[in-house]
């Protein structure tokens, strides 16, 4: 039977062609086909992670990664540790780092899947402690709500209020709001709306609380229901109803937060944080029913949740318990 020509991949084809013929992949074309494996959230960030360590070393993201594949495994581990030095002398979180570094390793794993290299790297990511993590309190969100409501323009409160309530009373992760689309993925008639979870190529839906819903819906009354992202951007001019992006939902988070305390630093995944925390709270520490809620993969990451949650309570209970043993 005869091949079908339309079925054939201008990718695929040349990549066979060479296999067992001694031609190597060229790193940079490995790059960026690991880049356009990516969802577009991981993408931008991994890029933005990459860039930062290119700038520093002065080169560019593409001479970054050939010349990583030139270093070999020893220089490679001295040039992300001396990396990493610089960024702890700057008091950058160590979330911040370990998730900088964790780019790196993603590309190294990946340059070694598709065999532009043998090697792996020995560096290892710091623990990510409760500080770095912790979403606001139960009077903090409370708070920022009061200062959202504030908000002298009305497009911005409501969009704000909206993405706030998603990401701090539903959980979702802020590249999961950002990728709601209208009409699509809205079903506030059935108080739900139409997600893709991370590591998840499927969308499923999520049942929204009261509140939640009616905040999107008052937000739909200033956006319109033009077909596209629901969280648009507000400029005058050509980028006006173009996709929010994730940096300006961070900065504007941590305004508000540092307008209710100086200290307070509020972050999108800190509210998923803060309703994961809050869902364990209210269910008296049901992880099996809380994970049904944070849709995480692993029960390992509630418990960690959980253990954060009642850790310094416990340790005063076991202390009182020892206490009494002698």
């Amino acid at each position: 039977m005869a091949r079908s020509t339309a079925l054939i991949s201008p990718s695929l084809a040349p990549l066979l062609a060479t296999a067992g013929s001694g031609v190597a992949i060229v790193p940079v074309q490995a790059f960026e086909r690991w880049l356009a494996s990516l969802s577009a959230h991981t993408r931008r960030a991994y890029t933005a992670d990459l860039a930062n360590l290119a700038t520093r070393c002065g080169v560019s993201d593409h001479d970054l990664v050939t010349q990583l594949v030139k270093a070999g495994p020893a220089w490679t581990n001295a040039v992300l540790d001396a990396w990493l030095t610089e960024m702890k002398s700057e008091q950058l979180s160590t979330a911040t780092r370990t998730r900088r570094l964790s780019s790196a390793k993603a590309l190294i794993r990946f340059l070694r899947l598709v065999g532009v290299i043998t090697w792996t790297i020995d560096i290892r990511s710091e623990r990510v402690e409760h500080a770095d993590m912790a979403g606001p309190s139960a009077e903090q969100m409370r708070a920022l709500l009061v200062r959202i409501d504030d908000m002298p323009d009305g497009e911005m409160r409501a969009r704000t209020k909206a993405l706030v309530l998603l990401m701090g009373v539903s959980g979702l992760r802020i590249s999961e709001s950002l990728g709601i689309t209208v009409p699509d993925d809205l079903d506030l008639q059935q108080s739900r709306i139409k997600i893709i979870g991370k590591g998840h190529s499927a969308a499923t839906w999520v049942t929204l609380p009261t509140m939640v819903c009616e905040a999107l819906a008052h937000w739909l009354t200033r956006r319109g229901l033009r077909p596209g992202a629901l969280f648009t951007r507000l400029d005058n001019g050509e980028s006006e109803h173009q996709p929010l992006h994730h940096t300006s939902v961070y900065r504007q988070l941590m305004r508000l937060g540092h307008a209710i305390d100086k200290k307070l630093a509020v972050r999108p995944h800190g509210l998923r944080h803060r309703a994961v925390t809050a869902a364990l709270d209210a269910t008296g520490g049901d992880v099996r029913r809380v994970m049904k809620f944070s849709r995480h993969k692993s029960v390992t990451t509630v418990l960690r949740y959980d253990d954060e949650r009642r850790g310094e309570q416990i340790a005063g209970e076991v202390a009182d318990l020892v206490a009494k043993s002698v």
